[in-house]
């Protein structure tokens, strides 16, 4: 079951600044890095920043325990369903 939470303004303000590893690259770089990440380091928890990122990784079978996502992909509003395994 998903939990939706809302960002506080404070907290917008603070999640501009990028923290934690950034995989920068193509589509099949990236996703190759973090199978190859994922299986060297075993870590805790996966969390995804952005509808596509998170999307990639659960069509990708590595579904993200956390996903930060709000519907927009390059800044564009997109729908909801469109960003879903149907």
């Amino acid at each position: 079951m998903a939990v939706a939470y809302k960002v506080t303004p404070e907290l917008r303000v603070r999640f501009k600044q990028p923290f934690g590893l950034l995989v920068a690259g193509s589509y099949a770089e990236t996703m190759a890095a973090i199978a190859e990440l994922l299986k060297r380091e075993l870590p805790p928890m996966l969390v995804s920043v952005g509808d596509r990122v998170s999307r990639n990784l659960v069509d990708f079978k590595m579904p993200p325990q956390v996903s930060i996502i709000d519907n927009k992909c390059m800044r564009r509003r997109i729908k909801l369903g469109s960003m879903q395994k149907t």
